[in-house]
């Protein structure tokens, strides 16, 4: 049996955009560049500016401080990652049954398993970078 959501066009579909995405109910392409790409390439910029204010007010805070902003610096990023591919993942899984071409569902699923990989690895560099702080 079909999910609902599966059969109903973008516009119609309930729910928050968020959760939308979540349970793969956008198209692929909004998933993929939308939520995957613009959204990863908008909160590097972010953490590049928050990064050079922090370089510069770094002396005039308390090391609880820096260590409360490095613990959110390192959830924020893990949290948005999960839900940008879980909602990837889903999407492409979805695709098919939209109309879509299976080609681009599988090679958007070999992606979403290479970042999968990719940031498992980059998390436990940064975890073992930051143990100076901790």
């Amino acid at each position: 049996m079909t999910s609902i959501t599966a059969t109903l066009p973008e516009s119609t579909s309930r729910g928050t955009y968020i959760g939308r995405h979540w349970r793969g109910e956008l198209s692929l392409g909004t998933a993929y560049w939308v939520n995957g790409v613009l959204v990863t390439l908008s909160c590097l910029a972010l953490g590049e500016v928050l990064g050079a204010y922090l370089i510069g007010h770094a002396a005039g805070m308390s090391m609880g401080s820096i260590r409360s902003t490095l613990i959110g610096v390192i959830i924020f990023p893990a949290a948005l990652t999960v839900w940008q591919l879980t909602g990837i993942w889903r999407s492409a899984s979805l695709h098919t049954s939209r109309g879509g071409k299976k080609s681009w569902a599988v090679i958007v699923q070999i992606n979403v398993g290479i970042a999968v990989v990719r940031n498992v690895l980059d998390l436990f560099k940064t975890v073992d970078e930051l143990r100076a702080f901790f």
